[in-house]
């Protein structure tokens, strides 16, 4: 008589706690290895409690004949760590890694606003007088790429926008870079 759905779904939810109840121990090790390369900032708490995390999708997702056999904490440790990794990158680093601000350094004098106008039209006239030596679809790219309605450029969108594929968007935006920036080392 073939098992029901519902007592195959307790069957692998139990597999799949009793895989994460046996191996609660790999996540110290491997939260406190990476908090000893962090600033203090990081907490290691938080780091452990992204392990838990990066556990159960390990326990999610291990299937043995689809990782050559491997064995689960094999496995589990490197999506530990890889999701203990992700969870620091997607937090804002830069701010994390700063001084608080009444340990930070009197800023320099800003220039003035007018040297700032003044400085960033010299660049674009210089670029601008730079444009015959690229092609067509180096100066779209370039256009959309860097446009002002653009708020986060994307190359795949600008390759998108200009119908081409994002690779060809891309090697047309880097070789358009380093024309302008042989020229302008000149």
């Amino acid at each position: 008589m073939p098992i029901s759905v519902g007592k195959r779904r307790s069957r692998v939810q139990a597999e799949r706690n009793a895989l994460i109840e046996e191996n609660l121990k790999l996540i110290p090790p491997i939260a406190l290895r990476i908090h000893e390369k962090l600033p203090p900032s990081f907490e290691t708490d938080d780091l452990i409690s992204e392990g838990y995390f990066g556990l159960m999708r390990a326990a999610k997702r291990y299937r043995p004949r689809e990782h050559g056999g491997v064995p689960f904490p094999v496995y589990a440790r490197k999506v530990i760590h890889f999701t203990i990794l992700s969870s620091i990158r997607r937090r804002n680093y830069v701010d994390a890694t700063h001084s608080p601000l009444d340990q930070a350094p009197e800023p320099a004098e800003a220039p003035l606003e007018m040297e700032v106008v003044i400085d960033h039209q010299d660049q674009l006239e210089c670029i601008r007088g730079l444009r015959d030596l690229l092609t067509a679809e180096q100066c779209a790219i370039l256009d959309v790429y860097y446009s002002s309605a653009s708020p986060s450029p994307n190359l795949a969108e600008t390759g998108k926008k200009l119908g081409i594929p994002k690779w060809r968007a891309t090697l047309a935006h880097a070789s358009a870079l380093a024309i302008l920036r042989s020229q302008l080392a000149a």
